[in-house]
């Protein structure tokens, strides 16, 4: 009875090894989506329909080309005439490309910082000559801090609601004070948050852009392609479909 148990208790193991085995391999080998690289650009492939996709942020001329090869035959169309929806305004912009210019395009808005230009002004004070004081001021930004030599007996100080961005104050807490061998440094790290196209914008979120399949297919039928996005033979986007 004892051996039975063992027997029956073996085989129960084998049977939920075997199970989870398949269930491994099924998870595997599942196509969970299929991607190429494009010139830097990870795209999935169409399923079927005539598909692209671009990263928010990323923003392409809507006067490209794009050339289908199926069968050896190839055929080349206008973006605008076969993307479904209407071309926006912006700045060119495809990670990993040369690309640039502003004009009609594709793309989706991404949000990103933009590190504007601000102005402080700053007190200046002698620790020897009591009452003599001189106010500077200057335009700073997060990439380009403002500098400021002093004397060895010379103090730097900001001046309280001198923080200012288009005539609108900033709090005085947006500017930091950093002195080292008698060189003021002077730094921000203010910014403006807004939705746009370009390296500043670029978000890892895919976006996809339906074309029209009818008028593909009345060209070419409904074989596999190998699809390629070109602005003025500058190869933008490649993909196949299904």
């Amino acid at each position: 009875m004892i051996k039975s148990q063992k027997a029956l208790n073996l085989l129960i193991l084998v049977v939920f090894l075997s199970l989870i085995i398949i269930t491994l391999l099924g998870i595997t080998n599942k196509k969970t989506g299929e991607f190429i690289l494009a010139e830097g650009n990870s795209l999935p492939k169409s399923s079927g329909n005539f598909i692209f996709y671009l990263h928010k942020g990323e923003f392409i001329p809507a006067n490209s080309s794009v050339v289908f090869v199926s069968g050896g035959i190839a055929k080349e169309f206008s973006l605008k005439n076969l993307v479904e929806q209407k071309p926006s305004n912006g700045s060119f912009y495809l990670k990993g490309i040369s690309l640039s210019g502003v004009g009609f395009g594709y793309g989706a808005e991404g949000f990103g910082r933009v590190y504007p230009k601000i102005i402080a002004k700053l007190k200046i004070s002698s620790l020897f000559f009591n009452g003599e004081n001189k106010e500077v001021g200057g335009n700073l930004s997060f990439y380009k801090p403002l500098l400021i030599s002093l004397s060895r007996d010379e103090m730097i100080k900001l001046v309280k609601k001198s923080v200012k961005y288009e005539g609108r104050s900033l709090s005085d807490d947006e500017v930091n004070i950093k002195v080292q061998k008698n060189v003021a440094e002077i730094t921000t790290n203010f910014y403006i948050g807004s939705k746009g196209y370009g390296k500043n914008y670029y978000e890892n979120y895919l976006v996809s852009f339906p074309m029209k399949s009818s008028l593909i297919e009345s060209v070419l039928g409904k074989s596999k392609a190998n699809v390629t996005i070109y602005y003025k033979n500058l190869k933008l986007i490649s993909f196949g479909t299904n």
